[in-house]
C-alpha cells in the first residue's frame, strides 16, 4: 500500500506511532502510516477532529475496535493497539503491504487461475472467521481487500453492524453501492452474515472480469440492478461460477454461509486439479 505525505496539521505521533503518511482518509478519519519504537509498521486510523465531540462517532469507533479484536485470522489486518476514550480516538491495525485488489485489477488486469481461487478462497476464510465472532463487516468490496504476499486480507471495519438498521438518520445507504446486498437496500434489519456472502460473490466477480459486477451508470439504475438484476459472471471460470451464483441469490436464507462456500471451493478446486 503506497502512501502520501503529511499535510499540515497532520499530527506528528498518535499514541506509540510516529506518523510516516497518509495511507487514506474517509468520512469518519483518516489513515496514517505510523511506525512504533520497535519498528512496527501500523496502519493507524485517527477520528476527524471535527467528530471527536459526536458520540454516535465516538460509538462507531469502539465497534470497530472491539470487532476487530474479536476476530483471529491471517486473512485479517489484526488490531495492534487503540484508544477510543481520548480526546482524539485512534486505531492501530497491521499494516499490509501490496495493493488492493481493486488498483491491483485496474492496473494488472482480472485475475486468472491459481491467483483467483487464492482471493475467492482467501476471502472465504476471512469471513468465516468474521462471522464466527458474531461480526458483519457490512462494507466488504475490491477496495477493502489487501493483497499481501500469504494471500489476501480484509480490512476497514468502520460501518461493522452494530446499530440497528443500515442508514443513517437522514436515510443514507452505509456501505458501498454496487457491491451491497438487495436486501440492505429494500429493508432497515440489522444486516446478517449473508449480506457478506453477497458481497463475498461481487467482488470475486470483480477479481474475474475487472468490471462491476452491476455495472454503471445512474445511481438509481445501479441500485435497481442490485435488487431486480443479475450480476455479470462472465468473466467466471466454470467451476468457481456455480458457488459464486448461489452465494448471489437474491433471497438471503438461500445463500450458503462462509463455511459451507469454503467446503464448496475445496471440493471443485480439487476436481478442477484432478
Amino acid at each position: 500500500m503506497s502512501w502520501k505525505a503529511l499535510r499540515a496539521g497532520d499530527p506528528p505521533e498518535v499514541g506509540p506511532y510516529r506518523l510516516m503518511g497518509r495511507l487514506g482518509s474517509g468520512g469518519m478519519g483518516i489513515v496514517y502510516l505510523g511506525v512504533d519504537d520497535a519498528g512496527t509498521r501500523a496502519a493507524v486510523k485517527v477520528m476527524r477532529e471535527e467528530h471527536t465531540a459526536d458520540a454516535a462517532f465516538r460509538h462507531r469507533f469502539h465497534r470497530e475496535a472491539a470487532a476487530v479484536a474479536a476476530i483471529d485470522s491471517p486473512r485479517v489486518a489484526r488490531l495492534l493497539a487503540a484508544d477510543v476514550d481520548g480526546d482524539q480516538p485512534w486505531i492501530a491495525t497491521e499494516y499490509v503491504a501490496g495493493p488492493t485488489l481493486f488498483s491491483s485489477v485496474a492496473t494488472g488486469g482480472p485475475l486468472s487461475g491459481a491467483a483467483l481461487w487464492e482471493v475467492a478462497r482467501g476471502l472465504a476464510e476471512a469471513l468465516s472467521a468474521i462471522h464466527d465472532a458474531d461480526v458483519v463487516h457490512r462494507d466488504l468490496k475490491p477496495g477493502n481487500v489487501m493483497l499481501a504476499e500469504d494471500g489476501p486480507k480484509v480490512i476497514d471495519f468502520g460501518i461493522v453492524a452494530g446499530l440497528p438498521g443500515m442508514m443513517t438518520a437522514s436515510g443514507v445507504v452505509m456501505g458501498s453501492i454496487g457491491y451491497l446486498a438487495p436486501e440492505l437496500l429494500t429493508t432497515t434489519r440489522r444486516p446478517r452474515p449473508a449480506a457478506d456472502i453477497f458481497s463475498w460473490g461481487l467482488t470475486v466477480c470483480y477479481a474475474a472480469s475487472g468490471r462491476p459486477p452491476f455495472g454503471g451508470g445512474p445511481l438509481d439504475a445501479l441500485l435497481y440492478r442490485t435488487v431486480h438484476g443479475e450480476a455479470d459472471l462472465s468473466g467466471l471460470p466454470g467451476p468457481l461460477r456455480g458457488v459464486v451464483a448461489a452465494s448471489l441469490r437474491k433471497k438471503p436464507e438461500r445463500r450458503p454461509d462462509a463455511h459451507r462456500i469454503l467446503t464448496q471451493i475445496a471440493a471443485t478446486a480439487g476436481a478442477v486439479a484432478a
